[in-house]
C-alpha cells in the first residue's frame, strides 16, 4: 500500500522476509498456498477461493517459495521470494522493485537466481581454502 513516508528498500522487503521465513512456519505454509477455498459461514452455498499470485509457486523444480506480490504507483510491480537449492545447501532472498510489467518480475526473479547460483559454483571450483571459500560465499550475501 501506498504511504508518503515509506520508504523501503528492497534490503529492507528481504530482511523482513528473511525473518519471517525463518520465524514463522505458519507464514511459511501460507505464502507458499498456491489455492486456497473456505465455505462462508453465511451462506453454505457459497465458497470463497483465493489464488496466489506468485506464479514462481507453479515452477516445476519446486525451488521458489513464495513471500510478497505487490504493485504500488511509486515501486511498481515487485516481488520478494525465497529460492532454495536442489541439494539443499543455500537458500535465499530475492527482491525485485519497478520491474517493468508484472509478469517481468517472475522472469527477473530467475535471472537472479541464475546469476547467483552460477557466482557459488564458481567460488566452489576455486582452489582456495576452505575458509576463504566460505569468505567469498559470505561477501556474496548483502545482509
Amino acid at each position: 500500500m501506498h504511504h508518503d513516508r515509506n520508504f523501503s528498500s528492497a534490503l529492507d522487503v528481504s530482511k523482513l522476509s528473511c525473518n519471517a521465513m525463518r520465524s514463522h512456519p505458519l507464514f511459511c505454509d501460507v505464502v507458499d498456498t498456491k489455492e486456497y477455498t473456505c465455505q462462508s459461514r453465511l451462506d453454505p452455498t457459497h465458497s470463497y477461493k483465493w489464488e496466489n499470485t506468485n506464479h514462481m509457486l507453479w515452477d516445476p523444480s519446486k525451488q521458489y517459495h513464495g513471500v510478497k506480490t505487490g504493485i504500488t504507483p511509486t515501486a511498481g510491480p515487485c516481488l520478494s521470494s525465497h529460492f532454495r537449492s536442489r541439494c539443499g545447501t543455500f537458500d535465499f532472498i530475492i527482491v525485485v522493485l519497478n520491474c517493468k510489467t508484472r509478469e517481468a518480475r517472475f522472469a527477473e526473479i530467475a535471472k537472479l537466481v541464475e546469476w547467483a547460483c552460477s557466482k557459488i559454483k564458481l567460488v566452489r571450483k576455486i582452489n582456495y581454502k576452505p575458509s576463504v571459500k566460505r569468505q567469498l560465499l559470505k561477501n556474496l550475501t548483502h545482509f
